[in-house]
């Protein structure tokens, strides 16, 4: 009976059918957003700046936003659903 289970679940990784674990979950969403820091865009002048060089960045539900001055990082601190919407 063991033989047969095994050879169940052998199968499903085989075919893809079982789903990854969440650490491995999290570990391709770290290297996607490492990958993602090269480049970013300044969510209130819409300017493209080098993401390690930034002025300034902050996280809003989840996602980290940066920025080419403080001030613009005080801009969107104050509203930022104005700023996230024009994505």
């Amino acid at each position: 009976m063991k033989l047969f289970g095994i050879s169940i679940v052998s199968g499903a990784v085989a075919a893809g059918l079982l789903l990854a674990a969440p650490a491995d979950e999290k570990k391709a969403e770290a290297k996607a957003e490492a990958k993602a820091e090269g480049k970013a865009k300044d969510p209130v002048c819409g300017m493209e700046i080098d993401a390690k060089s930034a002025a300034a960045k902050t996280s809003y539900k989840g996602t980290t936003y940066y920025f080419c001055s403080k001030d613009e990082k005080s801009q969107f601190d104050k509203s930022p659903e104005k700023y996230v919407a024009k994505k």
